[in-house]
């Protein structure tokens, strides 16, 4: 029959307790690594949907000026055609 030395067996469980310990810490640290990385990727893409719908808004509001710009200038020629008439 084989003999059991409880000290060796007992500094083997809290080895792997430690190795485990170590493993879990490490995969919680990736996680929240990972996290941090999507929290400020999503973060900047909210950003950027804001600039382009800004963006869109300007070029919006620009198109309309020149339309109504035009269209005066239009009805200027038109007023003009008509009074020489």
């Amino acid at each position: 029959m084989f003999s059991v030395r409880w000290p060796s067996v007992r500094r083997s469980l809290e080895k792997c307790q430690t190795a485990q310990d170590d493993l879990r810490l490490a995969f919680e640290a990736a996680t929240e690594t990972q996290a941090q990385q999507n929290r400020d990727e999503y973060s900047r893409l909210v950003d950027a949907q804001e600039r382009a719908r800004e963006l869109m808004i300007e070029r919006e509001q620009a198109r309309a000026q020149r339309s109504v710009t035009e269209e005066f200038r239009q009805r200027g020629r038109d007023a003009d055609n008509d009074r020489k008439r």
